[in-house]
């Protein structure tokens, strides 16, 4: 069976979590809390990327609490 999940590389910067899959971006993680575009995100919401460099502006869930929503191509759309 071959599994349809790809390697992650992770980039970690100053407010997030870049993760990388091949040469497209998956997703971003806040590491900090704080404020996105006037939405309020918390340390380690799951943000859907909206460019490869900049996260997009509502959080699809926290990974420390266990709510993220994800699947193989990335955070869930809202």
């Amino acid at each position: 069976m071959v599994s349809q999940w790809k390697e992650l590389t992770v980039e970690v910067g100053q407010k997030y979590i870049r993760l990388w899959q091949g040469t497209s971006c998956w997703g971003f993680i806040s590491r900090v809390d704080g404020d996105l575009k006037g939405s309020p995100i918390k340390k380690g919401d799951l943000l859907k990327a909206a460019t490869w460099k900049a996260p997009a502006k509502h959080a699809r869930g926290n990974i420390i609490d266990g709510t993220a929503r994800y699947g193989v191509y990335g955070p869930d759309y809202l």
